[in-house]
């Protein structure tokens, strides 16, 4: 823990500078704590007692980014900063806290999916934003995790996007414009910055006002061509869904592996999608086929979809659309039957 109240109930954040028998009081369970540090030891508060918040998993790693970036926030005096402000309405802690508004959650080691979720509707409950910046461990490195998909955030201008510290380089990157492709592999584009060059404020709103995405070429028939081999052995493997759809295509005569080219383009895939794509492609195309308004698709309860809890339904389901509706125009499939 970095911060503590003083014997006067000011609040102070560990530093060699203070006085090691002095009284520290904990701002969030009101306990004594002491100040500890040494030769290999960064300055930090101790509990002699269990405290509301366990502070005992942070990694070094976690320590000194929270600690470079609240250092980084309080040269900007224009805005309010808190390290590890405690919000009592929802039980937890920030790493640091802007303007009362903005949380800024630095993560350094694994968590599961659903904890990070109800963290994210923690925060959103009560009206703050929640920024999550990814150490080491968390980068992206060649293929998306479902914790990865679930620290994503989403702007018209940069598209799916996801933020990561560098301790070592003592940089921060944007990742944006971030793409799955069929054969799994990921693409984005970097905007890299090193610390305190700029405001951090400032650079946070970095997905707000870059230029907008434009499309990648990709080697399509290559990755159309794994994706195709990829099918081919779920079905060898007896994948239940794929041969549920199988069924329904052979009783039109029709196979999974030699479908018109609508069904394996474009190459990218559904972002919150957990399954095959033409398990989305699918129902899609058969609600057009009914004539019924693109708009009124929506998710299947049976469809299996990732969680992203920084990123809404609409914005999955409208990128879905807009993608399919404008596969179907550009192959001029709406007149053949599958």
């Amino acid at each position: 823990m970095l911060a503590a109240f003083n014997k006067v109930g000011k609040i102070v954040y560990a530093s060699k500078d203070l006085k090691k028998a002095a009284d520290y009081i904990c701002p969030i369970c009101k306990k004594d704590v002491q100040l500890k540090f040494g030769v290999h030891t960064r300055p930090h508060f101790a509990h002699n007692t269990k405290c509301v918040v366990n502070f005992n998993n942070e990694t070094q790693e976690h320590q000194n980014l929270k600690e470079v970036m609240f250092d980084w926030f309080k040269q900007d005096k224009a805005n309010s900063v808190e390290l590890e402000a405690y919000l009592s309405e929802i039980e937890q802690r920030p790493d640091i806290l802007v303007n009362k508004l903005i949380a800024l959650e630095i993560q350094c080691s694994s968590l599961s999916v659903q904890r990070l979720v109800e963290r994210c509707l923690a925060y959103q409950k009560i009206g703050i934003t929640v920024i999550w910046l990814c150490g080491k461990k968390l980068h992206l490195n060649g293929k998306l995790s479902s914790l990865n998909r679930a620290f994503m955030k989403y702007t018209q201008n940069a598209g799916f996007y996801y933020w990561e510290l560098d301790h070592q380089k003592q940089i921060i990157k944007l990742l944006f414009n971030v793409e799955e492709t069929l054969d799994h592999k990921i693409h984005y584009d970097v905007f890299c910055l090193p610390f305190y060059k700029l405001p951090l404020l400032n650079i946070l709103k970095l997905p707000q006002k870059v230029s907008p995405i434009s499309a990648r070429c990709y080697p399509k028939e290559k990755i159309i061509k794994h994706y195709l081999h990829e099918l081919q052995q779920k079905l060898y493997f007896r994948d239940k869904k794929l041969l549920s759809l199988q069924e329904k295509l052979y009783k039109h005569g029709k196979n999974i592996l030699a479908l018109p080219k609508y069904f394996y383009y474009p190459v990218n895939r559904l972002f919150a999608c957990a399954e095959d794509p033409i398990s989305w492609k699918l129902p899609f195309y058969h609600h057009l086929k009914q004539g019924l308004p693109p708009s009124q698709f929506h998710f299947s309860k049976e469809m299996k979809i990732y969680q992203t809890p920084l990123i809404s339904k609409s914005i999955h389901l409208h990128q879905f659309i807009y993608q399919e509706t404008q596969n179907l125009i550009d192959y001029k499939k709406f007149n053949k039957n599958i």
